[in-house]
């Protein structure tokens, strides 16, 4: 049974998808590192602590990564469970708040997500 869903996030206005699962919203636990840009020492490691600049969160067939904070350009890849790539994108995170990804036609299995750029390296690990 096929489910309507509209989505608009409160800091950024997001196009409207169909969910064609029943499943619930699952944020996707990230780890890794966030360097604020110009701060130095023991600065950088409390930034790091107390500012989620990336979350990302699986709903149905769709993955949805948001950019809270601007961290320049960032590579995004999603891996299989053998290493293989089956997305990859660059985003300027100052003009793209948010990345919609389509995970429709993937098969069930393990996946990791990854965010890579000059001043951000985080994971995290979700099931389709």
């Amino acid at each position: 049974m096929a489910l309507g869903m509209f989505f608009v996030s409160t800091t950024h206005s997001l196009a409207a998808y169909t969910k064609t699962s029943t499943d619930s919203s699952q944020t996707i636990p990230l780890q890794g590192r966030y360097e604020s840009p110009g701060k130095l020492g023991s600065d950088i490691i409390s930034m790091a602590v107390n500012i989620t600049p990336i979350t990302a969160e699986l709903q149905g067939n769709m993955l949805f990564a948001h950019f809270h904070t601007d961290v320049g350009a960032v590579q995004v890849t999603i891996t299989d469970k053998w290493g293989g790539i089956v997305f990859i994108e660059m985003v300027n995170t100052d003009m793209q708040p948010t990345l919609t990804i389509p995970l429709m036609g993937l098969p069930s299995g393990s996946y990791i997500i990854t965010f890579s750029g000059e001043n951000v390296e985080l994971h995290g690990k979700f099931q389709i």
